[in-house]
């Protein structure tokens, strides 16, 4: 438990970190205001903790979901290509600030990218979990005085597209930190070789 505690820790800071990097390009495209910016037109009192929170939960989410569903296997290239998915998808929301019909359809194809090419139930129940909790998350705290939309109220239409990609980059490392459950047929494996191991043990101490 331990393990998995110092795992989320580091997930933490990783969300912290790339998440106020990844949404400083909504601040500086005037896609959304900080009522209350410290730091060149962002709040670094409150975005590096509500990325690491968000990317803890998405994490918890996602080790919730593999007790249930099969985990996909994650290499870190699949780990960059998913950043990258995001990075894109948060740059598509930056030049497209105001068209949020334009920004809707280009972020469409990222989604596909991000899902089609590891269509499992995991992938697919994560994504839909993200397109709803994080968007109504983003209600609550723009409700709450701490940020706004400059043209949505109170959010716009491809939010949830955007939380879908962000979703692949949380399970990810999630996955590749270990967090998530293994796969059942892993665990059988291991198990087996366990007790293959015991058994031979035994055999060599009769």
């Amino acid at each position: 438990m331990r393990s998995v505690a110092a795992r989320l820790g580091i997930i933490f800071l990783i969300g912290a970190v790339a998440g106020t990097a990844y949404d400083y390009v909504h601040v500086y495209y005037r896609v959304l205001a900080y009522e209350h910016p410290d730091f060149i037109g962002t709040s670094l009192a409150f975005v590096p903790m509500e990325f690491g929170v968000s990317a803890v939960m998405g994490a918890l989410a996602a080790r919730f979901l593999s007790s249930r569903l099969a985990a996909p296997a994650v290499t870190l290239k699949r780990t960059a290509l998913d950043g990258l998915l995001l990075l894109v998808s948060y740059w598509f929301t930056g030049i497209f600030s105001g068209q949020n019909t334009l920004t809707f359809v280009s972020l469409l194809p990222l989604v596909g990218v991000a899902i089609a090419t590891r269509p499992t139930r995991f992938v697919l129940a994560g994504s839909l979990f993200a397109a709803i909790v994080g968007p109504l998350s983003e209600i609550s705290v723009s409700a709450a005085g701490i940020f706004h939309y400059l043209h949505a109220d109170p959010i716009p239409i491809w939010l949830p597209l955007l939380w879908m990609v962000a979703a692949a980059a949380f399970m990810d490392v999630a996955i590749l930190l270990k967090v998530c459950f293994l796969p059942l047929r892993d665990v059988s494996v291991k198990e087996e070789k366990i007790h293959g191991a015991d058994k031979q043990g035994a055999i060599g101490g009769g």
